[in-house]
């Protein structure tokens, strides 16, 4: 029975109601917004094995301590350390670092939902902006070290490599890799040379080699089309 002197304390009404509430607590912004790309950028399929063997060998066990500790002691995270191992003990401390962190972070997950907001109302209007106008406002932030035409070329040469780096990849793996490490070899050997033209013919006498040279080269033909076309494509 509830003692009269007792605080009343809330309590889950369901096991569902736990189960969102910390999925919610686990699941932050990152996974959201970052993940994927970070995903794309990291090896894919074998980046989720190496994320998921994270959260089973870090991310459970202190979740699973940290609901322990909540059930055990029933209080607030500072308190809760010192109602289980008394009021001189310093495993407080981890307890004002929970309360910190968790300050630090809402300060700038504002400012992450602020983007997502914005880029979603962005993507579902069409809207993207003029490389111009954008080259003008990085380069009034950087006024300092960078030029407006500095700017403008620096993020029209990055907006090309994003456009063209699937085509690119795409077109690299159309050879093998021995292609690309005889071509390689190939050109080491040409700038190393006194005479070029007499290292190069002497290199051509090799049949497999000049397949791969010339293989190589027509592939790299289509991969500077490409870039161009991507930088043309990005500075409109």
């Amino acid at each position: 029975m509830q003692r009269y002197d007792q605080p009343v304390r809330g309590a889950w009404g369901n096991r569902i109601g736990f189960i969102l509430a910390a999925a919610g607590s686990a699941v932050g912004l990152g996974n959201i917004w970052k993940f994927p790309y970070i995903t794309g950028e990291n090896g894919g399929g074998l980046f989720v094995i190496i994320y998921l063997a994270c959260i089973a060998l870090v991310g459970i066990p202190i979740m699973a301590a940290e609901i322990m500790i909540g059930r055990a002691a029933r209080k607030q995270p500072v308190v809760a350390f010192e109602v289980l191992q008394g009021k001189r003990t310093s495993w407080s401390m981890l307890g004002w670092m929970g309360v910190i962190c968790g300050f630090i972070i809402l300060s700038y997950y504002m400012v992450v939902a602020g983007w997502a907001m914005d880029y979603t109302l962005k993507s579902v209007v069409g809207y993207t902006e003029p490389i111009h106008l954008q080259a003008e406002k990085e380069a009034t932030t950087y006024s300092a070290t960078t030029s407006i035409d500095e700017m403008r070329s620096m993020l029209a040469r990055k907006r090309a490599e994003k456009l063209s780096k699937a085509k690119i990849t795409d077109i690299l793996l159309e050879a093998p890799g021995s292609v690309w490490a005889g071509y390689e070899r190939f050109e080491t050997a040409l700038a190393e040379s006194e005479d070029r033209e007499a290292s190069r013919n002497a290199l051509m006498d090799d049949p497999v080699l000049a397949v791969q040279v010339k293989t190589a080269r027509e592939l790299t033909e289509r991969i500077e089309k490409v870039k161009a076309e991507a930088l043309n494509g990005a500075e409109t």
